[in-house]
């Protein structure tokens, strides 16, 4: 978690305790000592408030068309599905792909350029730290299924998936 996210989830935090112990101090002078049920509801409500000030975000597929799925996913008839979901508190995406049998690995593009090849799963979620420089700007995503080619010969692939953005920050 970035030193900026950090202090927005304490600055909430501590908004919340100032602002339960004030709601809770005249009510426990009249009643008695304070009850561990009241301190358990503060606490829910410190949870409750730091929780609020994270952003999560769902990627959009720019073509293709969307199938069910949570966060929205998007495909083409001959390419695998793609979705993705930014974090802000975890300062995270994860990305959903799949669909494609029979393959021996996947290849993801993401930001300018990145390639890499994850292992073959019927649905699979990898997650990614979000990049540095990319703080209120758009990130997108690609992802292709193959098949291993033999020796000096090339994998053979699917086509790529429609990009998924998702805008980080």
């Amino acid at each position: 978690m970035s030193i900026f996210k950090c202090h927005r989830v304490m600055a909430a935090t501590s908004a919340v305790v100032a602002a339960a112990g004030m709601m809770l101090l005249p009510s426990t002078a009249a009643a008695g000592p304070v009850r561990s049920t009241d301190v358990a509801i503060s606490a829910q409500q410190v949870d409750l408030m730091a929780s609020a000030a994270c952003v999560v975000r769902d990627g959009v597929g720019t073509t293709g068309r969307e199938i069910e799925g949570n966060p929205r996913r998007y495909k083409y008839d001959d390419s695998p599905y793609l979705g993705a979901r930014f974090d802000s508190c975890g300062d995270s995406i994860k990305i959903y792909f799949g669909g494609s049998t029979g393959m021996t690995h996947y290849n993801l593009r993401h930001g300018t350029g990145h390639q890499q090849e994850l292992s073959p799963r019927k649905a699979g979620v990898l997650t990614i730290a979000s990049p540095s420089g990319y703080q209120g700007r758009n990130y997108s995503f690609a992802v292709q299924a193959c098949n291993r080619g033999g020796t000096f010969q090339p994998s053979s692939c699917t086509r790529w998936s429609p990009s998924v953005v998702v805008r980080l920050g």
